[in-house]
């Protein structure tokens, strides 16, 4: 800074300054001395020729005395050349040293006229600085002032907030009415009707907008919500616009079937709006925020125009972080949401129909894949048998005997072709294509089964198990029974291998079911064989004319701009 120099010169000044006083003080020290001297000597001059012209004046006085004088008087005429000679030499010195002395009296009077332009260079260079340092203090506090108008009503908002995830009511058990998520929020229980959801604000009576806080990834009672009518909302939370989705599930948004049982139902909020689209999604796993969701579910949200990218509570809040005061619990309220946890759980048949013809066509359609009616050949209905292999959990001991059998199968039937799926292996477009031609499907039980939404109407499902589920598994065990019911299949049935070894210790149950979930599948080549054969020829000689019409195949047919309720999703 200027001020620095300044201050850096100015001492250097100084001390120059401080030495010629020095010099100065020890030279009017040596005129005071010689000067001294001078005054000295001319008072001895002065008290001889006073006395000289005494004696004069007393000449008639007597011979001693005349004697006296006498020698007084020769005594000190002899000695004035000599004193007149050091006086002389004082004189020289001292007018030397007086110039001495003017030669540093003019140089510092020249200092001092440095010294003042310095100080006064230097007194405005400290005001500017002193200027500038009033301003920042000035913007400091104007910030601080800023800050603790703003972050009071963050930090301690009016807004009253309870737990995500209320362990209290998981302990009842009662997810139908009183759900953990957002328990104030009451379920309507067992009746069936469209998707279980909770939209705010929430209606003209009581237009109460929906606030989050908290980003916690391991605890969901460490994130909390409130609901709050739009002037209760702190000054320092900003409204996130648009519409959000906002879902909770007790299992996960990674596999297929658990994600499309606890998402699909905003296909329907899509298609039952309007077409309406929304901005953000947000997925919580038992209140716990979750930022990543399986690929099969993304590209039927982006087939379907659902956000499918989950949104962080971190995102959505930083765009209001600087009014934040860098609270670590980051605050959003929505100005609209819409609230799953039960995902497709109570919907009537006719809407999940619905919302999954959607979710097919819309896959069809962004997978650019044609599939019209096979027909009938000599009143033979064609057929297209597809064996899925799972490779690790519930795979197949034995792969080829089960290629085999279905091979030997469709070269009894006319007009049977199949395929080998290996599912892992195949993107999300060339599932939907090998599913859309599939009339029967042979597969173990696994959430690769969730891909029997796209088949063909009036297409018919085997599923195996290996043993012990039966006894172990619940509901858990039909979802695929209750899926291939929704989408218009039929479900043949279930095959449990009897040669699964038995657990070790039976004993205990969850042991157990972990021991019979993931053991590998044999075969009983006799009972597959008649069991697929019997499913070939019912599919090919129904006993029933098709309920399925003409009409309706061709709502399959991506290549119609009009298949889709929403065909510009």
């Amino acid at each position: 800074m200027q001020v620095g120099a300044l201050l850096s010169r100015f001492t250097s000044l100084l001390i120059f300054v401080g030495i010629l006083l020095l010099a100065l003080g020890v030279t009017l020290y040596q005129v005071n001395r010689v000067l001294q001297e001078l005054v000295h000597t001319q008072k001895l001059q002065s008290s001889s020729w006073s006395q000289m012209q005494w004696l004069s004046r007393t000449q008639a006085g007597s011979s001693a005395n005349y004697d006296i004088a006498s020698a007084l008087t020769h005594g000190e005429a002899a000695d004035l050349p000599h004193q007149q000679k050091e006086i002389d030499i004082a004189r020289e010195q001292v007018q030397g040293l007086l110039k001495e002395a003017i030669t540093y009296r003019e140089e510092m009077e020249e200092l001092k006229g440095r010294l003042s332009g310095l100080e006064r260079e230097f007194k405005k260079e400290a005001y500017k600085e002193e200027t500038i340092r009033e301003f920042q203090s000035k913007l400091i506090q104007l910030e601080r002032e800023f800050k603790q108008k703003l972050t009071p009503s963050v930090q301690e908002p009016s807004l009253k907030f309870s737990p995500l995830k209320d362990q209290k009511m998981q302990e009842k058990g009662d997810s139908h009415v009183n759900h953990y998520f957002m328990s104030v929020l009451k379920g309507r229980g067992m009746e069936e009707g469209p998707p279980e959801l909770f939209v705010f604000p929430n209606g003209a009576n009581e237009p109460r907008l929906l606030c989050l806080r908290g980003n916690s990834t391991s605890d969901g009672a460490h994130n909390s919500y409130a609901l709050a009518f739009k002037e209760e909302v702190p000054t320092g939370v900003q409204m996130v616009p648009g519409i959000t989705l906002l879902s909770d599930t007790f299992w996960d948004f990674n596999n297929p079937w658990h994600s499309m049982f606890n998402l699909l139902q905003f296909v329907y909020w899509h298609i039952d709006n309007g077409c309406s689209h929304a901005k953000n999604l947000l997925l919580f796993h038992q209140g716990e925020y979750r930022t990543s969701m399986g690929s099969w579910i993304r590209s039927i949200f982006t087939a379907s125009g659902v956000p499918s990218t989950p949104t962080s509570i971190d995102e959505l809040a930083s765009s209001v972080s600087h009014a934040l005061g860098g609270i670590q619990a980051p605050i959003v309220c929505f100005e609209h949401a819409v609230v799953s946890r039960s995902g497709i759980g109570g919907m009537k048949r006719p809407l999940l129909s619905r919302m999954f013809r959607e979710a097919s066509c819309q896959a069809r359609r962004a997978c650019n894949i044609h599939v019209g009616k096979e027909g009938f050949t000599n009143q033979t209905r064609r057929v297209h048998v597809t064996l899925i292999v799972r490779k690790g959990a519930r795979g197949f001991l034995d792969e080829a005997a089960w290629q085999r059998v279905v091979k030997e199968q469709c070269e009894v039937a006319l007009h049977c072709t199949w395929s080998l799926m290996y599912v892992a292996n195949l993107t999300f477009c060339q599932q939907v294509e090998a599913m859309s031609r599939t009339n029967i499907l042979v597969s173990a039980h696994g959430a690769q089964l969730a891909n029997i939404i796209f088949m063909p109407p009036e297409g018919r499902v085997l599923e195996m198990f290996p043993f012990g589920w039966l006894e172990m598994a619940g509901h858990g065990q039909y979802i695929y029974r209750n899926l291939a019911n929704w989408v218009n299949l039929q479900h043949e049935g279930y095959w449990r291998d009897p040669s699964t070894p038995p657990c070790p210790n039976p004993s205990e149950a969850s042991a157990c079911f972990s021991h019979y979930k993931d053991q590998p599948l044999g075969i009983n080549v006799t009972y597959i064989q008649n069991w697929l054969g019997d499913v070939i020829k019912r599919y090919q000689h129904p006993s029933m004319p098709s309920t399925f019409s003409e009409q309706s195949y061709e709502a399959l047919n991506s290549s119609n701009p009009n298949i889709c309720e929403c065909n510009n999703a």
